[in-house]
């Protein structure tokens, strides 16, 4: 009876603990190609891709497996339990149905870049300004703020052709999420010099690892991951690994 209730705890404290840590094998986890965020040949794969590789490392979980799909794929794959988990992704409602959702893996913004000469842009003045958004980017989130200053739409093919009509003064105004237009100028310029972003209307941006909620014991993943991320925000190995994409601004 003895040895029988030994086992029996034993068994209970197994069952208890965040099931990544008995794992021998790492997760499949996939994402696609969102630079800087993402990306198969960028270094690290990342800076997501390399967070989220460290939180792993942190929580004691063995290395994920990361694979590198189109986000079409990916997303339905890792919906349907084939795969663990995606990233990055913000959160909406039908996400949330399928997926559980970690602590966030960045908290951005979605800002309005400019020249930092260019002073009525930098304050807020915007009225009959021209704004870039480039093809395929969704133009809907943007629209309140170009009827309300009569902003005339320019729409090139990337964003890179954005960044380079804003530092030609063929536009005003270029939103993005701060560490994409970080990066997007940067491989247009080689710096941030000469460009900011306005503080004015600006918005959070959030994106996550989402856990499909198809994969065993996915509660418990959340759980583990989640302590592997605060461990290297504690650390500073997070600030270490995005330092690059902050931009000083008003």
């Amino acid at each position: 009876m003895t040895l029988f209730r030994a086992l029996r705890a034993l068994l209970l404290a197994y069952a208890i603990l965040p099931a990544p840590y008995a794992m021998a094998e790492g997760l499949p986890v996939v994402t696609g190609d969102y630079p800087p965020y993402s990306g198969q040949t960028l270094p690290g794969g990342g800076i997501s891709t390399q967070l989220v590789m460290a939180a792993f490392k942190a929580a004691n979980m063995a290395e994920p497996e990361i694979l590198w799909e189109s986000w079409k794929r990916g997303y339905e794959r890792s919906k349907g339990g084939e795969i663990a988990a995606t990233f990055p992704y913000a959160k909406d409602s039908e996400r949330e149905q399928h997926f559980l959702f970690t602590d966030p893996l960045h908290i951005d913004q979605v800002s309005f870049f400019t020249r930092s000469l260019d002073i009525d842009a930098v304050n807020g003045s915007w009225a009959n300004m021209k704004i870039c958004i480039p093809q395929g980017w969704i133009v809907e989130t943007f629209r309140e703020i170009m009827d309300t200053f009569s902003l005339t739409l320019q729409q090139p093919a990337s964003m890179e052709h954005c960044m380079k009509m804003l530092q030609g003064k063929r536009v005003d105004l270029v939103p993005s999420a701060t560490i994409v237009g970080i990066y997007e100028i940067k491989q247009a310029f080689g710096s941030t010099e000469g460009f900011t972003a306005s503080p004015h209307h600006r918005r959070e941006n959030r994106t996550y690892l989402m856990i499909s909620r198809a994969w065993p014991d996915a509660d418990k993943v959340v759980e583990a991951f989640n302590m592997g991320l605060k461990s290297i925000r504690e650390s500073g190995e997070y600030a270490r690994i995005t330092k690059e994409y902050t931009l000083s601004s008003p």
